[in-house]
């Protein structure tokens, strides 16, 4: 997590196998803002079918999914679990 960027968007449910999901061309703007999906799920975080999620920072306790034309800016890291809760 960042100390310095405020967060904007919090999916709460650690065990929901997902917290925050976009799809069908959806287009989330949270600059400057940390986006966290909280869920430790493979799927936790998704951007399905065009879909596209730009904030300061994005992160996922568990998974990030990402299919045909959507994507993150910046893209949350590579490994799972880049946000870590207890």
């Amino acid at each position: 997590m960042s100390g310095t960027m405020p967060l904007c968007l919090l999916g709460l449910d650690p065990i929901a196998p997902q917290t925050i999901g976009l799809q069908n061309s959806a287009l989330l703007t949270a600059p400057g803002c940390l986006v966290q999906s909280n869920s430790k799920g493979l799927l936790g975080l998704q951007s399905l079918l065009f879909a596209v999620l730009k904030s300061g920072m994005t992160c996922s306790a568990g998974g990030i999914v990402l299919t045909l034309g959507s994507n993150y800016v910046p893209r949350p890291p590579p490994t799972v679990r880049s946000c870590r809760i207890p």
